[in-house]
């Protein structure tokens, strides 16, 4: 098995991605509320339509995916989902889209899926240098996302649903407990 690298383990901490979020502009700022609010994986927010989202019911539906300009399904059934969206992300996608009711969400000038390398090395990366935290790639919103949502106690089947695993033991790998969530847990099974 290779070994993972430290940066494909990264993950932002919920104030890590307040300062991304805040130093972010035009539809980054979107990209990366929208990355760490669903835990989706960058080729399924490259590949979102603006009719995947149902801002009635606080949705947005995973359907397909990008890769190297290719439009797929997602490569496990597991893949296709529904994640529920707060009202925060919701508005800000809203107001983004502003009143578009078809095309990509996230695009090039040209139209085209954004590409993963080309949105963390040219925007990610020198965000994380100017905000002062450690760089990471758009895998940390994910891996955050999971985190957080281990956290705050949500069971792991609806997280296993959500982020689009396919096993729990795959769950677990994105679980990273922060310190203070450690202490905390200690003191709350004190005796």
């Amino acid at each position: 098995m290779s070994e993972i690298s430290d940066e494909e383990r990264r993950r932002f901490t919920e104030e890590e991605v307040e300062k991304i979020i805040e130093a972010a502009e035009g539809q980054y700022k979107v990209l990366f509320c929208l990355a760490y609010a669903s835990g989706m994986r960058f080729g399924e927010l490259a590949g979102l339509h603006v009719t995947d989202f149902d801002f009635k019911n606080g949705t947005v539906r995973v359907q397909r995916g990008t890769l190297r300009d290719i439009e797929d399904t997602p490569k496990s059934q597991k893949g296709k989902r529904l994640i529920y969206l707060d009202t925060r992300t919701l508005e800000a996608v809203q107001t983004y889209l502003d009143g578009r009711t078809s095309s990509r969400v996230f695009m090039t000038r040209t139209g085209t899926p954004l590409k993963d390398g080309d949105v963390n090395r040219d925007m990610l990366k020198p965000l994380c240098r100017q905000v002062g935290i450690p760089a990471g790639t758009m895998h940390a919103f994910c891996h955050g996302r999971v985190s957080r949502m281990q956290d705050n106690g949500v069971n792991e089947k609806v997280i296993q649903m959500e982020i689009g695993h396919s096993s729990l033991r795959m769950t677990q790998r994105y679980t990273h407990f922060s310190p203070k969530s450690r202490r905390a847990k200690a003191e709350k099974l004190a005796i």
